[in-house]
């Protein structure tokens, strides 16, 4: 669990405001804290060290830096992606898995997030294009919300409370939203308590061009079509075989990894693979 904060504004801002932005966000990420300020692009990440815990300070970069990357989350299929782009001739500065998404860009453009499976909340900051993209994971694990202060601006945060610092937000409550929390016991996207706050929708692409916003979908390249009527003994086989790939792509980590049992059959079965695995 990491924090990103960040916003893009022309006018003047101080530079105390990304300090508290992130600083708000220190319980999700207590191990470092990185930034990038570049001409009217700001933002910072607060890291929980899990993967490369020496060398994967944020920002990451691609070759030629022009491709930068503040992230929360981690890229499952990050060795297959990395064996990948190393046959292109890519060369890597770090171990971290997020560090593929920023040699992905120049091969991919924005459907790079279409190749990736994980769960990611990322802004990517292509710099010749003065381009921002904010994308968000299929599954909608990483939470990223964000707000528009004034036409041209945008602000950023993984959670609500890292807004507030930069000033602006309309801070007035959104009374459908408050309806429907106690309706479904949580708020459905993009609405947030604020009127002035949304959330990016799980499984989109932001992109914030030219003071414009354009938002459009991730393609779920990860489902499989469907297919005829399996009988019993191949559908448990199926089964089985997606739930081990599932737990074992999970368990990239260069610290301890532990594992939440509720007394439940499937924690249980978590647990029971994750041990074989790491055993």
């Amino acid at each position: 669990m990491c924090g990103i904060a960040g916003y893009r504004s022309s006018r003047a801002v101080g530079a105390e405001i990304l300090p508290r932005m992130i600083g708000a966000l220190h319980h999700r990420g207590p191990d470092s804290v990185g930034e990038l300020r570049d001409g009217d692009f700001n933002v910072a990440m607060c890291r929980l060290a899990i993967n490369d815990v020496g060398g994967g300070d944020q920002p990451l970069y691609n070759e030629d830096r022009s491709v930068a990357l503040l992230y929360n989350g981690e890229i499952y299929n990050y060795p297959e992606l990395r064996r990948d782009l190393e046959a292109r001739g890519v060369a890597f500065r770090t171990h971290s898995d997020g560090e593929v998404i920023c040699h992905l860009y120049q091969f991919y453009g924005e459907e790079l997030f279409e190749r990736l499976d994980g769960m990611f909340a990322a802004a990517l900051w292509i710099a010749k294009e003065r381009k921002l993209i904010l994308a968000r994971d299929i599954p909608g694990e990483k939470p990223l919300y964000y707000a528009e202060p004034r036409p041209g601006e945008i602000v950023f945060a993984s959670e609500i409370k890292g807004l507030k610092p930069y000033g602006g937000l309309c801070d007035v409550l959104d009374r459908q939203a408050l309806w429907d929390y106690p309706t479904f016991l949580w708020i459905p996207e993009p609405s947030t308590v604020f009127q002035g706050v949304k959330a990016l929708p799980r499984g989109h692409v932001l992109v914030h061009s030219g003071g414009r916003l354009r938002l459009r979908p991730i393609i779920n390249r990860f489902a499989g079509p469907a297919g005829p009527r399996a009988g019993f003994e191949d559908t448990v086989a199926a089964t089985r075989q997606v739930v081990e790939a599932s737990i074992k792509s999970r368990l990239l980590s260069d610290v301890p990894v532990g594992s939440f049992l509720s007394g439940g059959l499937d924690s249980s079965i978590v647990a029971t693979i994750a041990a074989r695995e790491l055993s």
